[in-house]
Formats: structure tokens, sequence, C-alpha cells
């Protein structure tokens, strides 16, 4: 569930796992985050205990609104289960750190016994999922500017292969690539080892234990860009 102005918007696709959105984050502007609250219903909290690797509230950053701002290191983490080799990742983004980095949006605190690391990074401006810490399943088709807010999507099926990435709404690249065991993810803003840390601006973060369809797709996307107006 996402929010405006404090106020939740029902959306009709399924349920998500963890959602993190900027309108219930608290604090004052460049206030630390120790918690990033989950408004998906399921209680699976982000958080950061330590100060120094903590991101910051922006007030008034995109639509009047909040969003986190993560600098190379900061990362939240969160407990629980929540999807592994079968999801759809939406966020609402903009990266403002160099093109050669990798920046990582959501991935795993480690495997923890379960199966490979999954990770969504931004590497070159193209969003990319990768398999553990080198093996790069997908790459999408459009480049990011360090200017602007995106909504990106990322679904993938880890038992046929099968990956789709959105940008802005549109299609931005498909096709079968190899298939995965993943661990479940469990972290924001940075891989295992506090590694290919984000650098720029979250605004959201939702995360499905699913391939949402279509018609979901298009009813999470119109949600957003309702609350954000970034496109």
């Amino acid at each position: 569930m996402i929010t405006l102005s404090g106020t939740a918007i029902a959306s009709t696709a399924t349920t998500a796992e963890v959602e993190f959105d900027g309108p219930s984050l608290l604090g004052a502007d460049n206030s630390s985050i120790s918690q990033w609250d989950d408004t998906s219903g399921n209680a699976r909290h982000a958080t950061q205990g330590d100060g120094s690797l903590q991101p910051t509230v922006q007030t008034n950053e995109l639509n009047s609104l909040q969003v986190a701002r993560f600098v190379p290191v900061d990362h939240l983490n969160w407990s629980g289960n929540a999807a592994s080799d079968i999801f759809t990742v939406i966020a609402v983004l903009k990266q403002t750190g160099g093109s050669a980095s990798t920046r990582a949006i959501i991935s795993a605190a480690s495997g923890l016994g379960e199966g490979d690391i999954p990770t969504i990074w931004l590497s070159s401006n193209k969003i990319e999922l990768v398999r553990t810490d080198i093996a790069i399943l997908a790459t999408s088709t459009t480049s990011l500017n360090t200017t602007n807010f995106y909504t990106i999507g990322v679904t993938y099926n880890g038992t046929t292969g099968a990956y789709a990435f959105y940008l802005n709404g549109s299609a931005d690249g498909s096709g079968t690539a190899g298939t995965a065991t993943f661990a479940h993810f469990s972290r924001i803003g940075a891989r295992n080892g506090n590694q290919s840390s984000f650098d720029g601006d979250i605004a959201y973060v939702g995360l499905w234990n699913s391939v949402l369809s279509g018609g979901e797709l298009t009813t999470r996307f119109d949600d957003l860009r309702m609350v954000w107006a970034h496109y």
C-alpha cells in the first residue's frame, strides 16, 4: 500500500511482501533513518542500528513529498521471508553516483544457506538483475540519467529464467536468462558485505513473491505516478 500526504491509496495489485514509501518516513530534513516502516501490512520494517550507515530523510524532494537519501555504505535490512526465486520489484528512484559504479537498489544481506544472492542494481546507468556477485542475468535497454526520478520494474521467474524490465510504465526489455535459486531479499541500498552501495534518492520500493500480471503492473505504475507525479 502506498500513501499520499499520509493517506493510504489502495491498489488492486496482489499484496506486496514488503513496501517502503517515502510519505511514511518521519523526521526533519536531513534526519537519519533508523527504521523505514513496511507499509505492506507484513511488518517487515527495514532498520539500521549503526548511525554511520543510516540514510537520511529528504523532505519536499519529489512532488513535495519526502524520500530516503542513500550515500555509499548506507543501507537498511529487514528480516522475514520476502520473495526469492520468483518476484516482482518496483522502485521509484534517482541515481546521483557515477555511471561506472554498480549501485544496488535491493538485495540480500547474505545467502544464509538458501541459495545465490539476488541483486537489482544500476550499472552503467542501466538496470541489471544479478546472481551472487558477478553473474549478470539480464540488462535493461534504456539508460537512466542522474537528473530525473524514474519508476523501474523488474520481474523474474527463477524456474523458467523469464525476465522483464519496465521503465516509467513501459516495457524496457525482456527475454529468458539463466535460472537461479535465490536467497530471500532482505536489504535496501547495498548488497552483501555493504558493497555496490546505492548513491541517490529512493522514494519507493515494493517487492512481490510473484510475477505480477500486465494489469497489476499497470495499476501499480499508475498508483505511483499519481503519488509522485514524476513522469
